[in-house]
C-alpha cells in the first residue's frame, strides 16, 4: 500500500468556465485515473519488508489544452514523477543490499514497526503512514532484540503514560515476551526493569488507569515534569506532520475550497426518549422544533468568541487526524441520556473516571457493534466525551449485556426519529452513516473541525431532524464544527 501524505494541485485556468469544470471533476479524475496508474509506478519501487518515504515532490507541468486537460494532466504528472523516481531511487539496477537500501532512504519493516510502536505508546495514535492500524499486528512484526528492550526501558523511564498504555492496551502475549527479555538484560536502568517484573510476576492486577497511576506514583521513580516534557515533544511532532488518508483519497479542501455546511435545526436533548416505540406524533412535535427560534440560536452560537473559551492546557495540538467513525456525530443529541440511563454521569458530570472510560468505549460500540477496542480508533470518541486525546483509555473494560441492549435500543430510537430511515436496521445505520471516514482537525487556539467523507446516500441527511453542523456535548467547552454534505 502506498500513502500520499498531501496532494496540492494549483491550476491556473484561462476561463472561469474551465475553472469550475476542473473544480467539480478533478477529484474524480485523480481517484479513478491518476491514483491507480501512480500505484503501478510505485509498485516497481516496492521492496518486500522495507518502507520508504519521499518528503516532497514539486512538479511544474507545461500548458495543457482545455479539450484534453484530464488526459494531459494525468499523463504529464505521471511522467514527471517517474522521471524523479528514476533519478533519485535507482535501486532497480542495484543488488539491493541492506546498506544500499538504507542509503536511498529505505527502512526495514521491523525498524518501522518499532518506531510506530513507540509513537503509539507516547500518543495513543498510530501514524497515518502505517501499514496497519491494528497495534496487535504491528507488534507482531517487531523483533524483540536487546536494542529494542533498551528502548522500551528508556521510554518507560521517560514517561509513566507510556507504561500505562503498554499495560492496558497491548496484547498479553507481547507483554509477556517483553517482560521475559527484560529479565535477561543487565542495564543501568535496573530500577524500572524491577518495577516491570513486579507487574507480571506479582499478584497485583490493575483494573483501572487510576489504580496503576497511583501505584506508579508510590514507586517515586518519575520526576514531576517528565510527562509534561514528553507532551511538549508530542506537540512538535504532530505539528510537523500533516498526513492524509491514503493514496486513493483526495482532500477536496486542498484545492482551497470551502464547503458551507447546510443549515439545520436542532433537537432538544432534554426531550429525547431513549425508549424505542415511545415517539408519538405529539412527542416529535414537542421535541423537534423547526421554528425561527432555533435558527436564531444557531446564529448566536456561531457568533461566540471561541478565543475566550477555556481549553485544556494538556491537549495535543494536532493538525489532521484521519478516522473511520466520523458518523458518530449523528448520535450526539442522545449521548447524555444514554450515559445517565447507565448511571455513568449525573447532572452532566461523570460519576468517576472509570465511568468516563466506559462512556468512550460505548460510543465506539454504538458505531461498530464490536466489543474489541483499539485506542487509536477512539480519537473522536475521546473528544466528544471530554477525555484528553493524549490520555490513556482502558480498552479492556467489558461491555455488559444490559449496556449493549440499551445502546442497540438507542440506534432504533434514532431510526424512529429519522423517518426516511424507518425501514433500516441498527446495523444498516452503522454501515451506512456511522462507520464513515473523516478528517479531524484539533487545535488549542480555535474550534475543532470534522470533515466527513461524502457519499451519494448523504442526500438523506437533509431530513435529519437535528443539526450536525455544530456539535457540543456537556463535556466539551467548545463547538466541534462538522462539514458533511
Amino acid at each position: 500500500m502506498h500513502l500520499l501524505q498531501k496532494h496540492i494541485v494549483d491550476v491556473h485556468c484561462s476561463s472561469q468556465l474551465l475553472g469550475k469544470e476542473i473544480q467539480n471533476t478533478l477529484s474524480d479524475v485523480l481517484e479513478k485515473d491518476f491514483y491507480p496508474k501512480l500505484e503501478l509506478i510505485l509498485d516497481q519501487y516496492t521492496i518486500e519488508n522495507y518502507e520508504w518515504e519521499i518528503e516532497s515532490i514539486s512538479l511544474d507541468l507545461p500548458k495543457i489544452t482545455q479539450k484534453d486537460w484530464r488526459k494531459e494532466l494525468v499523463n504529464q504528472t505521471l511522467f514527471k514523477i517517474e522521471e524523479y523516481l528514476k533519478d533519485h531511487f535507482p535501486v532497480l539496477g542495484l543488488n539491493k543490499t541492506k546498506e544500499q537500501l538504507e542509503n536511498f532512504g529505505f527502512e526495514s519493516q521491523t525498524k518501522f514497526a518499532e518506531n510506530l510502536f513507540f509513537d503509539y505508546l507516547k500518543t495513543g495514535i498510530i501514524a497515518e503512514n502505517s501499514y496497519s492500524k491494528n497495534i496487535d499486528k504491528i507488534v507482531d512484526t517487531i523483533e524483540i532484540s536487546e536494542h529494542f528492550i533498551e528502548r522500551v526501558i528508556a521510554i518507560f523511564e521517560e514517561s509513566k503514560t507510556t507504561l500505562i498504555r503498554f499495560y492496558f492496551n497491548c496484547k498479553e502475549s507481547f507483554k509477556e515476551k517483553v517482560n521475559t527479555e527484560i529479565s535477561k538484560y543487565s542495564t543501568s536502568k535496573q530500577l524500572i526493569s524491577q518495577i516491570l517484573k513486579a507487574f507480571f510476576y506479582s499478584e497485583i492486577k490493575f483494573s483501572s488507569v487510576e489504580e496503576l497511576e497511583n501505584w506508579l506514583d508510590d514507586q517515586n521513580i518519575f520526576s514531576d515534569n517528565k510527562d509534561v516534557q514528553i507532551k511538549d515533544r508530542q506537540q512538535n511532532t504532530f505539528n510537523e506532520n500533516d498526513q492524509s488518508r491514503t493514496l486513493f483519497k483526495f482532500d477536496k479542501d486542498l484545492l482551497n475550497q470551502e464547503n458551507n455546511s447546510k443549515g439545520s435545526n436542532e433537537i432538544s436533548t432534554d426531550e429525547i426518549s431513549l425508549n424505542k416505540g415511545e415517539i408519538t406524533g405529539s412527542n416529535k412535535e414537542n421535541s423537534i422544533n423547526f421554528n425561527g427560534a432555533n435558527e436564531q440560536n444557531l446564529k448566536n452560537d456561531k457568533e461566540i468568541n471561541h478565543e475566550n473559551v477555556k481549553k485544556n492546557a494538556s491537549e495535543l495540538q494536532i493538525s489532521s487526524l484521519y478516522i473511520d467513525n466520523a458518523g458518530l456525530v449523528i448520535l450526539h443529541p442522545f449521548l447524555l441520556n444514554l450515559f445517565q440511563k447507565l448511571n455513568l454521569c449525573k447532572d452532566e458530570v461523570w460519576v468517576d473516571k472509570k465511568s468516563q472510560h466506559k462512556a468512550v468505549l460505548l460510543t465506539q460500540y454504538l458505531v461498530t457493534g464490536q466489543e474489541i477496542f483499539f485506542e487509536n480508533e477512539l480519537i473522536l470518541n475521546k473528544l466528544i466525551c471530554g477525555f484528553p486525546i493524549e490520555n490513556v483509555i482502558n480498552t479492556k473494560q467489558k461491555i455488559s449485556k444490559e449496556e449493549k441492549e440499551i445502546c442497540n435500543d438507542l440506534l432504533l430510537v434514532v431510526i424512529e426519529y429519522w423517518s426516511v430511515m424507518k425501514n433500516s436496521s441498527a446495523e444498516g445505520l452503522r454501515e451506512t452513516f456511522l462507520q464513515r471516514a473523516g478528517k479531524l482537525s484539533l487545535s488549542e487556539t480555535r474550534s475543532s473541525e470534522l470533515w466527513v467523507e461524502e457519499k451519494g446516500v448523504d442526500v438523506l441527511l437533509a431530513s435529519l431532524p437535528w443539526g450536525i453542523s455544530m456539535i457540543q456535548t456537556p463535556w466539551i467547552d467548545d463547538f466541534l464544527h462538522c462539514y458533511w454534505n
